[in-house]
């Protein structure tokens, strides 16, 4: 079987939205079948060994922290690892339905397929563009103001400028408020 590998490089995607980007390690191309993503890490910790043996390698807090699992004889993401997510997100704004998770060592690899899984990533990703309009949006309108800050509930200002306190308000109002219509800045959907 012949793979094709390629980047997509600095694409603009409409999965994206204006909150949401990747920088994916490849997209694969095998042809007659549809596009796969490939995420590859080489940890550090398994430098000296085939990742294969981590369990019996690894210490009680390296097996904690790292991302896989292996029930019998296959590998599995751990639920609860970040890598997951990262796999999960690049998927969504790929709009790509299978990831390859590459662990390579230089005495051997494990390829983990898993699918997306949109149950899974929804709320994460509402949450993501939630959190993205609440701190990083009027972060974008107040950069070179050091006598403005943010509070978790409201704008603070230093001193008193009011024409200028008044539209930065107007335009957080109006983020907030499109951020829980549930639309993007374009008036796409939230999916």
């Amino acid at each position: 079987m012949c793979y094709f590998y390629r980047s997509l490089g600095e694409e603009v995607l409409p999965n994206a939205g204006v909150q949401h980007g990747c920088s994916q390690e490849r997209v694969v191309v095998i042809p007659g079948q549809p596009l796969r993503l490939l995420e590859v890490k080489c940890p550090v910790v398994m430098k000296n060994y085939d990742p294969k043996d981590f369990e019996t390698k690894m210490t009680k807090s390296q097996k904690r922290n790292c991302a896989l699992l292996k029930i019998g004889n296959n590998f599995m993401m751990k639920a609860s690892h970040s890598h997951l997510n990262q796999v999960q997100m690049q998927m969504d704004i790929m709009n790509i339905q299978t990831c390859d998770y590459f662990v390579w060592t230089r005495h051997g690899h494990i390829c983990v397929t898993m699918a997306y899984d949109e149950v899974l990533w929804a709320p994460k990703r509402n949450e993501l563009v939630t959190h993205h309009y609440q701190f990083l949006v009027p972060e974008y309108f107040l950069q070179g103001y050091p006598e403005i800050y943010l509070s978790m509930s409201s704008l603070q200002v230093k001193y008193d400028n009011r024409p200028f306190r008044q539209r930065i308000r107007a335009i957080w109002q109006r983020c907030m408020a499109h951020a829980q219509s549930g639309h993007f800045f374009g008036g796409q959907e939230l999916r």
